[in-house]
């Protein structure tokens, strides 16, 4: 029994949360309640990657909680569940390509300069790539995070953009084994 639920702990592969599927950990759950905890200044949240739409009811609920904005992007819509027609999740959804029409309203959506300073999550099906290019487009005080770190974003991931970004949190994520880095824009 013990070993099932380290199994479950650690494999993000067999997490649900709130009976969906969730790609993440409970430590990274952690940490993100961590880093909004520590940054009450954030009002916004917005995320590359929705897929079953577990990581995304968490993340509107932690908006809804805390007065920010959320938007998560993906090129399929989520399956619709009680939670997320509960939240209208399907509201702050925004269906299509990051790299070509839904990159437009991601960038128009970083633009708002009454939306800043936000957090974008990196953790669609190219992260690497996604973190490239949307870290120029965050302003001073932004926070970025992406997923699956060591598995499909590595270090030299960051490197191209790495003069724009500091490491926040390195020691928490490194101490927890966390799938889940985060970095603040310069």
């Amino acid at each position: 029994m013990k070993e099932q639920a380290i199994e479950w702990l650690e494999n993000p592969t067999k997490m649900t949360l709130f009976g969906v599927t969730i790609q993440q950990t409970w430590p990274d759950l952690w940490l993100w309640e961590k880093l909004l905890n520590e940054h009450p200044e954030l009002k916004a949240i917005i995320e590359i990657g929705t897929k079953h739409g577990g990581l995304s009811n968490y993340l509107q609920l932690q908006a809804i909680q805390r007065g920010l904005s959320f938007a998560t992007l993906d090129t399929e819509l989520f399956e619709r569940n009680r939670l997320s027609s509960f939240i209208h999740l399907v509201t702050n959804f925004i269906q299509g390509d990051v790299f070509i029409d839904g990159g437009k309203k991601l960038k128009g959506l970083m633009q708002n300069t009454l939306e800043h300073p936000l957090v974008l999550f990196c953790d669609g099906g190219q992260k690497e790539r996604e973190f490239q290019m949307f870290v120029p487009c965050l302003e001073s005080g932004d926070i970025v995070g992406a997923h699956d770190w060591n598995v499909e974003f590595w270090p030299k991931s960051v490197e191209p953009v790495a003069h724009m970004v500091e490491p926040i949190m390195w020691a928490e994520c490194e101490a927890l084994d966390s799938w889940t880095r985060f970095w603040r824009r310069l």
